[in-house]
């Protein structure tokens, strides 16, 4: 499934299966791990190997904006798609508010025509 190693940039902490402090910022909530200028994840590919995919983020008074941040909620939705692959499986999908383009590129590993 999707994971989320514990890289370490500076100070701060990329390990997703932290739950870290959140802090509000207009409209969303930061956690440090979108802070940093890059995350990488594995992703499933079909039946196959995970791939390794790195996601540059927006950094310094982007970070956390909508858009340039890989977000908490785009995580959920590759785990879920990743159970139950056949749900994307030559299916279209439309990835639309979900930040960087984490979930299409997982849609894509796991089958989806477009």
């Amino acid at each position: 499934g999707l994971k989320s190693p514990g890289y370490h940039d500076g100070d701060v902490d990329l390990d997703d299966d932290d739950d870290g402090d959140e802090v509000e910022v207009l409209g969303a909530y930061l956690a440090p791990c979108m802070s940093a200028p890059f995350r990488q994840f594995e992703v499933a590919v079909g039946s196959g190997a995970p791939a390794i995919v790195k996601i540059e983020q927006g950094s310094g008074p982007l970070a956390g904006r909508t858009g340039v941040s890989v977000w908490r909620s785009s995580l959920a939705l590759v785990a879920l798609l990743e159970a139950d692959p056949l749900t994307v499986h030559n299916a279209r999908v439309v990835e639309l508010g979900a930040g960087t383009g984490l979930v299409s590129i997982s849609a894509a590993a796991l089958g989806a025509q477009r």
